[in-house]
């Protein structure tokens, strides 16, 4: 992906370190496994506001609800745990910015690698998220709540329940990462 990647240890999150940043990458389950990351999200949220893009990856726990203002900028909740193994995806919002840059995705990029599953997708979430795209098993209905992206101040908070995280280098998969400029 041609970034440089810094595996924060829980001091370096403060907001001085977080503005040299282009993105936040908040690794797979990292909300259920990391009880401290609560106590971050201020300055996360912070940080979103004046500019940033986080993304957060899928949660298996469908007892959370993003909560305003403490986990999310705005609240989503999650429908509980499923599986698209061999998705069909729809993009919903096509011209989005999200979708267009630094690349434009098409659906030829989100079904050769991301057919191999996706969990916990929201059922639920404020009028503030964008639903890029809904995805759908053969025989199932769609469902639209894989790649949320809310503007959130000048950035832009991002949930997804898509495996992005196969993509990604095997060391960083079940880790928060963080990528600086």
């Amino acid at each position: 992906m041609g970034y440089r990647v810094w595996e924060m240890k829980e001091e370096e999150v403060v907001a001085a370190n977080l503005k040299k940043l282009d993105a936040v990458v908040l690794g797979i389950r990292a909300l259920n496994t990391n009880e401290r990351i609560r106590h971050f999200m201020p300055d996360l949220l912070e940080y979103v506001k004046n500019g940033g893009t986080m993304i957060t990856q899928y949660n298996t726990n469908s007892e959370l609800e993003m909560e305003a203002g403490k986990i999310a900028p705005y609240r989503f909740r999650f429908a509980g745990q499923g599986d698209e193994e061999n998705s069909v995806v729809t993009i919903l919002m096509p011209d989005h910015p999200a979708l267009n840059y630094p690349n434009k995705i098409s659906t030829n990029d989100l079904t050769a690698g991301y057919k191999r599953g996706a969990c916990n997708f929201p059922d639920k979430w404020d009028r503030h998220y964008d639903a890029l795209l809904s995805c759908h098993d053969a025989g199932e209905p769609a469902r639209e709540g894989s790649l949320l992206v809310a503007n959130y101040g000048s950035g832009y908070y991002v949930y997804t329940g898509l495996s992005f995280f196969r993509e990604l280098p095997r060391e960083c998969r079940v880790r928060t990462v963080f990528s600086p400029t």
